[in-house]
């Protein structure tokens, strides 16, 4: 069963480092972010880089329903989000099934290839084969995609690298 996590704008990565070192395994079996791949152009060449998908969200996954345990009360002591409301979600197990599908297991995101023919995308590899009807937005010059995806707990918009090399 997962949990998402809310912090404040750009403390992600410092409460998942902070929360890694200080929390024990105990009702707690992992915590993670989920990052993609995005392709940047510097120094005259593409280089594939990792970014955050979900940029203020860390995620916490337990096999035990009642997550208020100590582990749980060390999390929140990370989190001084007093901006941010109600900062704990329950992942829903469709949401979860659907994030499980669409990474691997290191909650990692790969840069998928398609083409566009008579304004329809095609995905020919990578993990959003299949999934083109929940691309809202392509930037061919960035080369991500803008998806909206069936998630309760967080903006339902989410970005993946998405490389185009055909269009017609």
């Amino acid at each position: 069963m997962w949990y998402a996590l809310r912090c404040s704008s750009g403390e992600a990565v410092d409460i998942l480092q902070l929360s890694r070192r200080f929390i024990t395994k105990g009702k707690i079996q992992d915590i993670f972010t989920f990052t993609f791949d995005r392709m940047k152009r510097y120094q005259g060449q593409w280089h594939i880089e990792n970014a955050l998908m979900f940029p203020n969200y860390i995620f916490l996954e337990s096999k035990d329903e009642d997550i208020n345990s100590d582990e749980l009360k060390q999390c929140w002591d990370f989190v001084k989000a007093e901006d941010v409301p109600n900062t704990l979600f329950k992942v829903l197990p469709e949401e979860e099934r659907f994030l499980r599908s669409l990474c691997d297991s290191s909650h990692h995101l790969k840069l998928s290839r398609g083409y566009i023919c008579d304004g329809i995308t095609h995905i020919d590899e990578g993990p959003l084969r299949g999934l083109e009807c929940y691309i809202r937005k392509i930037d061919r010059h960035k080369r991500m995609a803008r998806l909206e995806v069936p998630l309760h707990y967080v903006n339902n918009t989410m970005w993946a690298g998405l490389e185009i090399f055909y269009k017609s």
